[in-house]
């Protein structure tokens, strides 16, 4: 009996390659947004728990304790973990002198304390102590909600600065992020790095801080690239720390 065996041409592996081609086209950059996306979504959630956290352990400590956020710049945060948990990671420690409106000494690392990291594809951009969104539209939509151009531009590349560099530009006692002096016993200080919380539930702070989540990528030339080259920024998240109650909530 003679068998009739099925065989593919050319021109059909090549059509089945064209279609898949373009299947992966299209789900691949969808997947990619999913990923991201939830990226921002984790490294928001992750920060929000870690500054309960620190206002917890300072009721608990009867003790001022800073919630310690590196920023980008090598030259003060030198160490592989310290350069690793830049622009989203973080360290929890006991300060004191609180009532110096600019600084705060070192005191000691929480116990069973280590540094946490970013989460890839998401950064923490920004820090300020004014509202960093302009609500075009209704305000109870968030997709009607953009960041304004001031807080991380409009080009394709930025600089990896310090997060004192992506504050407002505010000086003594209205910075959003306090300098902590004799860091890790080191002698030397660490500026604008840091989130404090009083024993009683308090932040250290002028007025409410914001902290702004967004998707992007450190680059190898340590600039940050921004998705869309930079001309729409539309996936980030808010936190917001209410100076009086130390509570922190989701702004955007």
């Amino acid at each position: 009996m003679n068998m009739r065996h099925n065989k593919f041409t050319l021109v059909e592996l090549l059509v089945v390659i064209c279609i898949a081609s373009l299947l992966m086209g299209v789900v691949l950059p969808a997947f990619n947004r999913m990923v991201t996306g939830s990226a921002v979504d984790r490294l928001a959630s992750n920060l929000k728990l870690r500054l309960e956290r620190a206002r917890s352990q300072a009721a608990s400590e009867n003790k001022d304790i800073a919630l310690i956020l590196p920023s980008g710049s090598d030259s003060d945060w030198s160490t592989p973990q310290e350069k690793a948990a830049r622009l989203g990671g973080s360290r929890m420690c006991v300060v004191k002198d609180p009532d110096d409106e600019l600084d705060v000494d070192f005191v000691k690392w929480v116990i069973n304390e280590d540094w946490t990291l970013p989460e890839r594809g998401a950064c923490l951009v920004y820090v300020s102590k004014d509202d960093p969104v302009d609500t075009n539209g209704t305000p109870d939509d968030p997709s009607d909600d953009v960041l304004k151009s001031s807080v991380v531009g409009t080009t394709k590349k930025i600089a990896l600065k310090s997060v004192s560099a992506l504050t407002d530009e505010t000086s003594g006692k209205d910075k959003p992020l306090k300098s902590i002096r004799n860091y890790n016993k080191s002698g030397s200080a660490r500026s604008n790095c840091a989130v404090i919380f009083s024993p009683g539930g308090s932040m250290r702070s002028a007025g409410d801080v914001y902290l702004v989540i967004h998707e992007a990528m450190v680059m190898p030339d340590g600039s940050l690239l921004y998705p869309g080259g930079g001309v729409q920024f539309s996936n980030f998240r808010v936190l917001k720390i209410n100076r009086l109650t130390g509570k922190v909530e989701y702004h955007r």
